[in-house]
């Protein structure tokens, strides 16, 4: 087990700095952003969080960017020496990486939607709703972009926002993984731009049918991503092992 939390340890180290960092600043901006359409004269509507859409998708894009270089091969850093005296199975190591990555994507969405809610709470005392008491919980719901980042008691969108992060930590992962062989993956590239193409950052009140196409979509991206990783690391050992016996019977 301590192998593993090495591992977990190792990819959240090189992870979490740079994450924080944007995931910070990207808060700030939507909060900047939100703040600028109030003092404008605005008012908290179905519509007014739409506002903060480009700065919350661009946090999420340049957290996802940071993702893809932990634990990855380049210039002097070479991971896959420090990862194969653990003896960790390459499996795993996705796995774990994917998990940090989708922690990391997580925690980026939460401080947006606390620059959303303390933006719309502030209007909201200040009497600048338009349904009075309640205009705050009508504005994350009107909106595509606040209710996939609060989606309240709406349990179907927590479970596709879900799926969205690990299939967005487990894309990094794999990118890096793919490094250490030395390939480039594609999929590091393909899984995000449609992720954002097919609004899995968006979440349309009711519409489960959508809920239920994204979610479907990322386990398979998941699934099969784990298993090219899972046949990768079996071809690996099995012509290590030939590689062993060939050796063996050469000194024989």
């Amino acid at each position: 087990m301590k192998k593993y939390w090495t591992v977990f340890a190792l990819s959240a180290r090189f992870i979490f700095w740079p994450a924080a960092a944007i995931t910070l600043l990207g808060a700030l901006a939507s909060a900047a952003v939100l703040l600028s359409q109030a003092e404008s004269g605005a008012r908290l509507d179905s519509a007014f969080f739409n506002n903060a859409t480009v700065t919350a998708l661009a946090s999420v894009a340049a957290v996802y960017v940071a993702l893809l270089f932990p634990l990855r091969e380049r210039g002097g850093t070479h991971p896959g020496y420090t990862l194969g005296r653990l003896s960790v199975s390459e499996f795993a190591v996705w796995l774990l990486q994917g998990l940090a990555g989708a922690m990391a994507i997580a925690l980026c969405l939460l401080a947006q939607a606390l620059a959303c809610f303390y933006v719309g709470l502030g209007m909201q005392r200040a009497g600048a709703g338009v349904l009075g008491e309640v205009s705050l919980l009508a504005a994350f719901l009107g909106s595509q972009i606040s209710h996939a980042l609060l989606p309240l008691m709406d349990w179907p969108v927590y479970v596709r926002m879900g799926i969205v992060c690990c299939t967005f930590g487990l894309t990094a992962s794999y990118s890096s993984a793919m490094s250490r062989r030395g390939q480039f993956s594609l999929t590091a590239v393909a899984v995000p731009l449609l992720g954002f193409v097919l609004m899995g950052f968006m979440a349309p009140v009711g519409q489960y049918g959508m809920e239920l196409a994204v979610s479907i979509a990322g386990l398979a991206f998941c699934a099969g991503m784990g298993v090219s990783v899972s046949v990768r690391n079996e071809e690996e050992g099995l012509e290590a092992g030939l590689a062993s016996a060939d050796g063996g019977e050469a000194n024989g």
